[in-house]
């Protein structure tokens, strides 16, 4: 019942306070609405905003006001949102509605895929066991490492030397089994000599390991026939990507705050 229509590229309609505050509407030439308010502020007082596809909105009312209802997607720093929330670059969450490191509590049921890097304090997988919550704490190591553990049997005698032997041919591995993805996302294979080898035997006798190198195998040997347990830890494949020493010095969060550790010294001498 009231239409402006004006084929131009500024505004078409101009709602004003005065003669410098004011409010400025343009429907471009894709039909779409520009609103450009000269206080650069746009408010819905006590209201809810909707947002929806489809020529109508769905049913439901959200709990008070000041809700912003989308129906597709929210971009955040993109126009190409592939989700239905996208984020372009950070998300920051702080406590008490002040953007500072506070307490925040989020809530998520299925996966979270991350494709850089997640700093956080400490994990805790939580375990209900007949209504009581037990917390199962994740460690950590120094510098991005992988590790798997798993039990052998030393049964194949070497006439020469006494002993009995179990050979891991990392050529041989079955594809998908635990010690296969181990060598795959590990530099075992350009760095054998940083691969570490904990051996427990499960008798009361020696046990120990020989890396074969060129031939890409490990060999165990006890001094007799038993069970023994193995873990292996070597680098990540991309270990060297990630230092000890973080670039974000002067910004970004500290995490635990600490204050290195005096030498130690026994007997007047430096250890």
């Amino acid at each position: 019942r009231f239409s402006v229509t004006d084929t131009v590229s500024d505004a078409q309609v101009s709602i004003a306070y005065d003669g410098s505050q004011y409010t400025n509407l343009q429907v471009d030439s894709a039909g779409d609405l520009i609103i450009d308010p000269s206080g650069n502020d746009v408010r819905i007082n006590d209201d809810n905003l909707w947002v929806c596809s489809g020529g109508a909105c769905p049913a439901g009312t959200p709990a008070g006001n000041g809700n912003i209802i989308a129906e597709t997607a929210i971009g955040i720093g993109t126009s190409t949102p592939t989700e239905q929330l996208g984020v372009a670059n950070n998300i920051f969450v702080g406590g008490g509605g002040a953007p500072t490191l506070g307490t925040a509590t989020s809530t998520f049921e299925g996966d979270i895929t991350i494709l850089g890097k997640l700093d956080v304090g400490t994990i805790d997988p939580v375990y209900t066991i007949d209504g009581t919550k037990y917390a199962t704490f994740g460690h950590s190591t120094v510098g991005i490492k992988e590790e798997t553990v798993f039990n052998i049997k030393t049964s194949t005698l070497n006439e020469e030397t006494g002993e009995y032997e179990y050979e891991i041919d990392f050529n041989e591995l079955e594809e998908g089994s635990d010690t296969w993805l181990f060598y795959q996302i590990t530099n075992l294979g350009e760095e054998w000599e940083n691969l570490v080898v904990t051996l427990t035997p499960g008798f009361n006798g020696a046990a120990y390991y020989k890396k074969i190198v060129p031939e890409g195998k490990l060999m165990i040997a006890s001094s007799q026939a038993g069970e023994i347990a193995v873990r292996l830890v070597a680098n990540r494949f991309d270990s060297d990507e990630w230092p000890n020493l973080r670039p974000d010095q002067n910004t970004g969060w500290k995490g635990f705050v600490l204050k290195a550790k005096d030498k130690i010294f026994r007997a007047n001498k430096e250890i």
